[in-house]
C-alpha cells in the first residue's frame, strides 16, 4: 500500500503547459501541492500569472512563459538546470 510519502515529488520539476486554465491549472497545482517545482506554459499570461501565484502559495517555485519553447536562459535565471538525465533539476 502506498503511503503519502511515497509519492512525493520533492526535488523535481515538471513542466506543464496549458496551465492558465481549467485541467492544467488544476494539474499544475496538483504537482505543486505534491511537492514539485513547476514550469508552466500558456498563451494567457493574465491567468499563467494566478496560476505561478498559487504554485509559490503551495511553496514551491514556477518559471512562466507564454510560449512552448523551454529557454535554457529563463530556466537558468530561476535556478534550475538541465540534469545527467537530460531532465529538469531545481
Amino acid at each position: 500500500m502506498l503511503a503519502p510519502k511515497d509519492v512525493l515529488l520533492e526535488g523535481r520539476v515538471v513542466l506543464v503547459t496549458g496551465a492558465a486554465v481549467g485541467l492544467g491549472e488544476v494539474i499544475a497545482l496538483a504537482f505543486a501541492r505534491f511537492g514539485a517545482d513547476v514550469a508552466i506554459r500558456d498563451r494567457d499570461a493574465e491567468n499563467l500569472a494566478d496560476t505561478a501565484k498559487a504554485v509559490r502559495a503551495a511553496g514551491r517555485r514556477s518559471v512562466t512563459g507564454t510560449t512552448l519553447h523551454v529557454d535554457g536562459g529563463n530556466l537558468a535565471a530561476a535556478g534550475w538546470r538541465r540534469g545527467p538525465d537530460g531532465g529538469l533539476e531545481a
